[in-house]
């Protein structure tokens, strides 16, 4: 019996051992949101988070519209009425498969190339500290109710073929209506000179 007692008051040590050192590791940092969508309602409806627009990139070349063959469309700024609702990238595209040419030091082809933009509404990663901060974060919070927007494509960014980038302030604006209990809404294709 006295062995039992023994073990069983060592194994309460060890658990109270590692009971106090994973409180004492345990981090005091304030919650940080994560990046995925932080788009929510109070009364529990769905609400619209994510947009969906189709980008045709495209050069003047030798006065023919040559539309731009890349992987992908970078840094895609997005605003809705006017308040900055984030920056995306397009899908990845296989460009491998598609006969180009070269044209103002970008790959392109006669067709157009369709780079599909899914917009996911999202908050940065940051650590908070401060209520000011806090309130900060719930200010950004954009919950878009049935309604009309103004969804404005602020700039593009690609990338040539020695690298360097080139971004483009098409100055694209479309209305777009948010119905009751729709998460996503297509914006629509939009074909942005490339200088």
């Amino acid at each position: 019996m006295n062995i039992i007692n023994r073990i069983g008051k060592l194994c309460l040590v060890v658990l109270s051992m590692f009971t106090l050192l994973t409180a004492c590791s345990k981090n005091d940092a304030p919650y940080s949101y994560s990046s995925e969508s932080t788009i929510y309602s109070t009364s529990g409806k769905r609400v619209l988070r994510e947009l969906m627009f189709i980008l045709k990139p495209y050069v003047i070349h030798e006065n023919t519209k040559k539309y731009i063959v890349t992987s992908s469309i970078t840094n895609v700024k997005i605003l809705i009425n006017g308040q900055e609702w984030g920056v995306f990238e397009s899908f990845k595209v296989d460009t491998s498969r598609i006969n180009k040419q070269i044209a103002d030091n970008f790959y392109v082809r006669q067709e157009p190339v369709k780079y599909v933009t899914q917009a996911l509404y999202t908050i940065s990663n940051e650590i908070l500290t401060t209520a000011g901060e806090y309130s900060e974060l719930l200010e950004r919070y954009i919950s878009l109710p049935p309604g009309g927007y103004v969804c404005q494509i602020e700039y593009i960014e690609l990338t040539d073929n020695d690298g360097n980038t080139h971004r483009a302030y098409p100055l694209t604006t479309e209305y777009f209506e948010v119905k009751e209990n729709i998460v996503s809404a297509y914006i629509g294709e939009f074909e942005i000179l490339i200088d």
